[in-house]
């Protein structure tokens, strides 16, 4: 259906849950249908561009935060009385922590970010789109199952597990039908994949064992995995894919793609948390953990619910549609109503076009503007992390300096305390420092000369302790050895070092 009176809005969504890459989707939709119009890449070796973002004009920026870097749970119903109840019993603080939820059916999400995380988050987001107006942050898992209700809309009694493989964590949400009943998370250890495997497996198996079940009909991986990991986890449940945000038409793919609309078709499991951010906040539900102004219902339903923006074109397009539903049968009989309908369908769709054209200059005039200052950023973010990794370097050099010289004259302190100390008749030939160990080797034809040796070094309180004395009396040849441990000071060897401050 044609709607010639909606306005198309706009969602930009910044997936986070990979710290070594971001994914960025542009969402947009007419009040009816929702379509992907552009998405990238971003790493420290490709910095990407913002060209996919053509006309549009985002409303709005949602980023996605994993269990990496915040917290979800799958808890009970949340209602204004229990709500509190179920924070202080999963660890979460307002003093610290900004926290939201999202009802589904009869179950809930809670999630929480540490307030630090969370204003760094907006900073780097405002610096880069300063004429966003408004600024979300959401959460991975929630994103996931927001594409997993309205991509597939489960059958009932079908037990399903979300998998999001985000560097080296990975998440796991449970459902049973349309009801989150379980969420956990692990940090793999190597890059090995056969044991990440197993990991999730256990993982998988931890949530059966608490939920008192025994199996999974449907496991749908989405994030930082391929069609390699989808074979080896074939025997995790009946059925194993990567989830796709596309299915029963969900969401569609913009034609603004070009080229890449199959490469958009092919990585929809990789781009699922940024579109489903986007559909959340396009939809007015899902998480606000930002302490911003973005107005969510924090209510799922099974089906999308449709609204349109009330403006003034929306609610005379509204009542002209009611108005020719109404009349259809007498205006086949009397031409000149039909005209007049005509004449002003006409009218509106030519004032709705000139004001869509107005705008479209304008927004073209902005993205311009805005992608100049961006790549300016790009250019300056750079310099300033090649600043921080030369300060790094000259306080780890400098570090390492001090220790030298808290440790260099150790060598010079003991052998004078030593030679103050051995007696006439002793011959030192050989001295070992290992740490703050002590042994000294030598030929003394008298014992009594090396037990009086080790005495005076045994009863130098605050400079030695542990001594143990060996003389070698059977052999004839008078070697002896003498161990112990230095405990005094050691002077620093207060020499010019390079500081960070550049004073020296």
């Amino acid at each position: 259906m044609v709607n010639l009176f909606s306005k198309t809005r706009s969602i930009l969504a910044i997936d986070l849950s990979n710290d070594l890459l971001t994914k960025v989707a542009l969402v947009a939709s007419d009040g009816e249908r929702f379509s992907l119009e552009g998405w990238d890449y971003y790493s420290e070796q490709n910095n990407g561009n913002t060209d996919f973002l053509q006309n549009f004009k985002p409303e709005a920026v949602t980023v996605a935060l994993s269990d990496a870097h915040t917290l979800c749970f799958a808890v009970p119903d949340l209602t204004s009385f229990n709500l509190e109840m179920e924070k202080r019993k999963r660890g979460l603080s307002v003093q610290t922590q900004y926290s939201d939820f999202l009802k589904i059916s009869n179950s809930s999400i809670l999630a929480a970010v540490h307030k630090d995380m969370a204003e760094e988050v907006l900073k780097s987001v405002r610096d880069t789109f300063p004429n966003i107006p408004k600024v979300s942050i959401n959460h991975s898992m929630a994103a996931l199952f927001y594409i997993y209700l309205r991509s597939y809309r489960p059958q009932p009694e079908i037990r399903t597990a979300i998998v999001h493989w985000a560097g080296n964590v990975v998440s796991i949400l449970v459902a049973q039908t349309e009801i989150p009943i379980w969420e956990g998370s692990i940090d793999l250890k190597t890059e090995d994949r056969e044991e990440a495997y197993s990991e999730i497996s256990a993982l998988l198996q931890s949530a059966n064992e608490k939920l008192s079940a025994s199996q999974y009909n449907l496991i749908l991986l989405a994030g930082d995995c391929d069609g390699n990991d989808l074979r080896k986890m074939r025997n995790f449940a009946d059925q194993v894919e990567l989830i796709s945000p596309y299915r029963n038409g969900a969401f569609e793919l913009g034609r603004g793609l070009g080229t890449r609309r199959k490469e958009a078709q092919v990585d929809g499991y990789q781009l699922a948390v940024a579109i489903g951010c986007a559909g959340m906040l396009l939809e007015g539900v899902g998480l606000n953990l930002a302490d911003t102004d973005v107005e969510i219902y924090n209510e799922l339903p099974m089906e999308r619910i449709i609204e349109v923006e009330q403006t003034v074109i929306n609610m005379v397009s509204t009542k002209v549609k009611a108005a020719i539903k109404k009349t259809v049968p007498l205006l086949l009989e009397q031409a000149q109503l039909l005209v007049a309908g005509l004449i002003i369908a006409i009218g509106l769709f030519g004032y709705r076009f000139y004001n869509n054209y107005q705008e479209e200059l304008k927004l073209s005039q902005e993205i311009l503007k805005e992608e100049t200052r961006a790549n300016e950023l790009a250019d300056i973010r750079t310099k300033y992390d090649e600043y921080n990794r030369k300060i790094k370097t000259i306080k780890e050099r400098s570090i390492a300096i001090g220790e030298i010289a808290k440790e260099q004259l150790i060598v010079r302190t003991v052998l004078k305390e030593i030679d103050s100390r051995i007696p006439k008749g002793i011959v030192f030939s050989e001295l070992t420092i290992e740490d703050r160990t002590v042994r000294v080797r030598g030929y003394a034809p008298d014992k009594l000369a090396v037990f009086d040796f080790a005495k005076k070094i045994g009863t130098s309180i605050n400079l030695f302790a542990d001594v143990i004395p060996t003389y070698d009396d059977k052999t004839n040849i008078g070697n002896y050895e003498i161990t112990f441990r230095y405990i005094g000071e050691i002077p620093i060897n207060n020499f010019s070092a390079v500081t960070i401050n550049g004073n020296k």
